[in-house]
């Protein structure tokens, strides 16, 4: 997700797609170990959209 979409989401659904996208994270380990991964470039986008989701919940934390 985009930067604009996520930062009209309220904590809980930021949460939410924190999960979802650790879930995928797992999924494409799984699928590197095994061979399977073709696109390589999705675990290093998952891990920035992580990151970019976890900053977001911590500047609203802020104003808070």
């Amino acid at each position: 997700m985009k930067l604009t979409e996520l930062k009209k989401l309220n904590d809980i659904d930021l949460k939410q797609q924190i999960i979802e996208a650790r879930k995928s994270m797992m999924a494409l380990r799984f699928q590197k170990v095994a061979g399977e991964l073709t696109d390589t470039s999705g675990l290093s986008k998952n891990r920035k959209t992580i990151a970019r989701i976890k900053t977001l919940l911590s500047q609203k934390q802020r104003q808070a």
